[in-house]
């Protein structure tokens, strides 16, 4: 059945209140509808049947007393007056049952009423059904001339040997059926009172049920009108206590989220503000003499060239930072072995490392499991921890590059160690945050300073390829980054 489209709209227009009120009304009516169709049948056919039963008692009863009189009168002993008192002295106390008296052949011989016409015309059709019964009795409701119903009830009287005639007795239909159209009269007004609790109790129920939801939805308003301090008190059913406390949690991230956002915005217009003051600075000297001084103008230059570089690589770290978070990457993984990457990266750094008069060990365990990965971001993330190690060492101190197996061949270990000036255990929880920088940044060897991105871009990658990364370190003994990465 295809619903009107405009009822629909029109429902769906109705507060979430409304329609489960309306919902529990009327699956209610629903309910007491057909409990009312089937229990009308119910009371009416019990009424009906029990006022047979209690015609069939009667009309057995006087149909045994009536044996002797109607014998009496079929012998000519008796009158029909005689008849006529003994079946009056029977059955005319009986309130509302009228009575007919008819031969074995058929015809009547007395009616309690003589007014009223018979019912039906010629033989009663109760009084053939009575005599062609095996057990000599027949009940039918039928109408009479008027078009009322009348229940009728048709006993012979007489015995297996001889027949004298038949019993009709007859009661209007509308009298037995009122009592059971009062008690379902009764019925509907209790269903109406169910109805109206019902609705009552939908009304609370709902009420329940809406009232965490608006306070969800307000609290959902409030939010995005830039009121970040907003929660909901978990309330209610275990469902919305759950869906209050995801909202919750949900709330604080976007908070800690949009207070990151704020910072790293900070921090990079920061750390583009500081080459661009250099490079202006050197733009207007150059301008206002020292492009004439040949030596200053190229100091100069080199200097602009320098900020130039690092501003690239900020910007550059700050796209590949951006598209590591917002999970902008190919995905494509393919087996690498995480040592040769490592000795690579080491070949690259040895150069370096030899010009900073430092010691650059490898220890790579032979026949490593493959690790699955994308190679350029494997290499980047141990060339930023390796040019750390070399830049934070000083001059004749050591950085060893470790790759090996653990868990029986499970997971895959890099560690780089290195004898540097440490790290002071109240930045270690930071070390892997945007543009954090500890007290010992300064002490940076490399003749460009970093963009404060680069631990952060390692731990993107690995958590990105379902690894860890980590750090341990003391001030003054050195410091071990390491990166577990789990074998293909």
């Amino acid at each position: 059945m295809r619903t009107n489209p405009a009822v629909k709209r029109n429902f769906l227009a109705l507060s979430l209140h409304t329609r489960l009120v309306l919902s529990h009304v009327l699956v209610t009516l629903i309910s007491v509808v057909l409990v009312a169709i089937f229990a009308r049948e119910a009371i009416y056919r019990a009424a009906r049947e029990d006022a047979e039963h209690l015609m069939e008692d009667i009309a057995f009863a006087a149909s045994k007393a009536l044996e002797d009189p109607m014998k009496r009168y079929l012998n000519g002993v008796s009158s029909l007056d005689d008849l006529q008192q003994a079946a009056t002295r029977l059955l005319g106390d009986e309130h509302n049952i009228g009575y007919a008296l008819y031969l074995s052949d058929g015809s009547l011989v007395l009616d309690s009423d003589p007014d009223a016409p018979v019912p039906g015309a010629g033989l009663s059709p109760e009084v053939f059904m009575a005599l062609e019964s095996e057990h000599g009795e027949a009940d039918l409701i039928r109408p009479n001339d008027q078009g009322l119903d009348f229940i009728h009830v048709a006993f012979v009287v007489g015995h297996a040997e001889e027949i004298y005639g038949v019993l009709d007795l007859r009661t209007p239909l509308q009298p037995v059926l009122e009592p059971a159209r009062r008690n379902f009269l009764w019925l509907l007004f209790v269903a109406l009172l169910v109805i109206l609790g019902v609705g009552a109790v939908g009304g609370l129920l709902a009420q329940s049920l809406v009232a965490p939801v608006e306070r969800l939805t307000i609290a959902a308003d409030h939010l995005s009108q830039g009121d970040l301090e907003t929660r909901v008190r978990p309330e209610g059913a275990p469902e919305m206590r759950r869906l209050t406390t995801v909202f919750n949690a949900m709330a604080d991230q976007l908070q800690s989220t949009l207070q990151e956002l704020r910072v790293f915005v900070a921090n990079a217009s920061h750390e583009l503000r500081t080459p661009l003051t250099t490079v202006r600075l050197r733009v207007e000297a150059l301008r206002a003499g020292a492009l004439q001084d040949p030596l200053v103008a190229q100091r100069f230059l080199a200097d602009i060239e320098e900020q130039v570089d690092r501003m690239s690589r900020l910007v550059n770290d700050l796209l590949d930072l951006s598209r590591l978070e917002s999970g902008i990457d190919s995905g494509e993984r393919e087996p690498l072995d995480l040592g040769n990457i490592a000795s690579a990266v080491r070949d690259v750094f040895r150069v370096r490392a030899e010009e900073s008069n430092i010691h650059l060990n490898w220890d790579v365990e032979g026949d490593l499991p493959k690790v699955a990965g994308d190679e350029d971001q494997m290499w980047r993330v141990i060339s930023n921890l390796l040019d750390n190690a070399i830049s934070f060492t000083p001059a004749g101190g050591r950085v060893d590059l470790r790759v090996k197996s653990l868990a029986e061949g499970r997971i895959v270990r890099l560690e780089i160690l290195d004898t540097g000036m440490g790290i002071l255990e109240r930045d270690l929880p930071h070390i892997f945050e945007r543009f954090y920088r500890t007290e010992n940044t300064r002490q940076r060897k490399s003749r460009s300073q970093g963009s404060g991105l680069g631990l952060a871009i390692s731990k993107s990658i690995v958590e990105k390829h379902g690894g860890r990364i980590g750090v341990t370190s003391r001030l003054g003994a050195g410091s071990l980054f390491w990166v577990e990465m789990p074998a293909n």
